[in-house]
């Protein structure tokens, strides 16, 4: 099976649930104007994954309102990470806070570089676990039912 953007976000979602990530949803807004591809919840910690299937959109990214908010500290997560098909960014070309997940074809994930922690606060309380929480069930229901 190709590893298109769907499959990887299938992937990742099923990695951080077994990491013992407490939420984890696709494709959310969580400031006006910025989408995370995944938000996960793990313990007072918010984790955005960006996932990236091609160099340009890769190449692309990096300008997105999202990144300036990182380097300014004004983000509304304390990890992030890009998830991408094996080999297709190495660490060296993501930025310093980024966190790097390659994503092989038989659904495997390898941690190719930690983040660095964007946000030294928690990020999550005690409405936000609970949103989180509902929304995940949410969508876990409604993914089994339209199999």
């Amino acid at each position: 099976m190709e590893l298109d953007t769907k499959r990887v976000t299938e992937i990742v979602c099923k990695y951080l649930r077994g990491q013992g990530h407490w939420a984890v949803i696709p494709n959310v807004y969580i400031v006006r104007g910025v989408e995370v591809d995944i938000f996960s919840i793990k313990v007072k910690n918010v984790i955005d994954v960006e996932v990236k299937i091609s160099r340009g959109d890769f190449a692309r990214d990096i300008r997105k309102r999202k990144h300036r908010m990182i380097k300014r500290g004004k983000y509304p997560a304390n990890f992030f990470y890009y998830a991408c098909p094996a080999g297709l960014i190495q660490p060296s070309e993501c930025p310093k806070y980024a966190g790097l997940l390659w994503i092989y074809q038989d659904g495997t994930v390898s941690r190719k570089k930690e983040p660095k922690r964007i946000q030294r606060r928690p990020q999550r309380d005690k409405v936000l676990l609970r949103v989180t929480q509902k929304l995940d069930k949410r969508y876990r229901k409604l993914s089994l039912a339209l199999r």
